[in-house]
């Protein structure tokens, strides 16, 4: 499929020209729609060789960069999986990646909780570190 083929389908289906802009949901279902096109999909089975413990990079340039950096500096000293903190956002927040979480207010909302659990665990939340 061409790249014109493949935008103006995204464009009619859900209004958006690119699946990047799609939700979870949206890509799901365009996955399906190709499927039933006849696109076929293959894993190739190649895994990274070690888990990149940072998942998230967070530019000095995005909003909150050092607040976000060290929610998940909390969320990775709890030893959870970062994917995880993407999961919470879209469920708690209505937002599906935790990089543009943006709201001030659930931004301490999720940092107040992980604080808790932290010293729950007897870690403590200020020696969590972001490393980028």
């Amino acid at each position: 499929m061409d790249d014109e083929t493949y935008r103006a389908i995204l464009q009619k289906r859900y209004g958006k020209p690119s699946a990047g802009k799609l939700t979870q949901r949206e890509l799901a279902d365009f996955v399906n729609y190709l499927e039933d096109k006849g696109a076929e999909f293959t894993n190739s089975g190649k895994r990274a060789k070690t888990p990149r413990k940072d998942f998230y990079e967070i530019p000095d340039g995005t909003a909150h960069a050092k607040q976000k950096r060290w929610i998940a500096a909390m969320w990775n000293a709890l030893d959870w999986k970062m994917s995880g903190l993407d999961t919470r956002c879209a469920s708690q927040f209505g937002v599906d990646k935790f990089v543009w979480l943006n709201d001030q207010g659930a931004l301490q909302t999720l940092a107040k909780d992980l604080i808790g659990r932290c010293k729950t665990k007897g870690i403590n939340p200020h020696d969590a570190q972001p490393e980028n």
